[in-house]
């Protein structure tokens, strides 16, 4: 195992609840890196705390180092990093380019970048990005997509607090990695990619946004209220149920999962303790929907309306 640390750039709900905090539970260093000297300041004054939902624990990230994007040291962490996950979330990835391309103009062997991103082709978008702003050639360098496949949120105002599912992997790319995975608990290589991002855009995303909609038009504050209507629940595993049935006729039956896989959904949208903001609008599968439906927040009092897309965490 290297013992230079591995880079997280972008230290959210993802990049410390699910992405940290597996690096450190396997024992691998890490450094953070925040897109500002003052949010790098912030997260080394008081570090991230993290609740694992289902294991009823907590626990504090303690990373090597904390850096902004545009630190001269970055440079020299990507340039040793056994790996590096990009977490910057949906639409940010032309912010971190640049600083990316040159920390990566600095290495003598091939990166692998870990994209941690539901949408399609985001690690070929941050690619190209990249490559705009590096003067030599960048296909050396690995970049593959990472599927999340683990609700994280920050609950509350505190940036420093962050909630995420105990259980549920990170599913790379395997083929866009040349079939080397790094090695790493809790990161999964699969080798068809596509598939495992269709599974989770047309029966979680699908799932989860039909649960904030029609619970909102019920009249429900909460999802957890919402999915222990009984009309709004049928509807909800309906969704579930067709996009289950589409994948399966699509990859087979082992990937479209089974009706207990079903029921296990719904009791993750259900799940009060993670306070998942259906309001940030997590992959709707309709921009119409997205831009009419009340949005429900677990804890919130009342439905308010969204005003715009927010990128999926989870």
């Amino acid at each position: 195992m290297s013992t230079a640390p591995a880079v997280v750039i972008g230290p959210g709900s993802v990049g410390c609840g699910v992405v940290a905090a597996t690096l450190e539970a396997g024992g691998h260093p890490y450094a953070l890196v925040a897109r500002t000297e003052e949010a790098a300041r912030r997260l080394s004054r008081s570090p991230a705390r993290v609740r694992h939902v289902g294991q009823d624990r907590s626990s504090v990230l303690h990373p090597s180092l904390v850096l902004a994007l545009d630190d001269v040291r970055l440079r020299r962490l990507v340039g040793a990093a056994p790996m590096l996950f990009v977490t910057v979330g949906s639409g940010q990835a032309r912010t971190v380019a640049p600083d990316l391309a040159r920390a990566l103009a600095g290495r003598r062997t091939p990166a692998s970048v870990l994209v941690c991103d539901n949408r399609p082709g985001a690690a070929e978008v941050l690619r190209a990005l990249v490559a705009e702003h590096t003067v030599g050639p960048v296909a050396p360098h690995r970049f593959a997509g990472v599927l999340v496949d683990r609700i994280a949120n920050r609950p509350g105002p505190e940036p420093d607090h962050v909630v995420v599912e105990a259980r549920g992997a990170l599913r790379v790319d395997r083929a866009a990695l040349g079939g080397q995975v790094p090695v790493l608990r809790g990161l999964d290589g699969v080798d068809d990619f596509t598939a495992h991002l269709t599974r989770k855009k047309f029966v979680f995303s699908a799932g989860h946004a039909s649960a904030a909609y029609v619970g909102g038009l019920a009249g429900h504050a909460t999802l957890p209220a919402a999915l222990a209507d009984p009309v709004v629940r049928t509807v909800v595993r309906e969704v579930l149920r067709e996009g289950r049935e589409g994948v399966a006729a699509l990859f087979g039956d082992e990937l479209g999962g089974t009706d207990d896989d079903l029921d296990r959904t719904l009791e993750r949208f259900r799940c009060p303790a993670l306070a998942d903001p259906a309001a940030a609008g997590r992959s709707r599968p309709a921009s119409q929907a997205r831009a009419r439906r009340p949005g429900l927040r677990p804890g919130a009092r009342g439905p308010r309306r969204r005003h715009g897309p927010g990128g999926p965490r989870a």
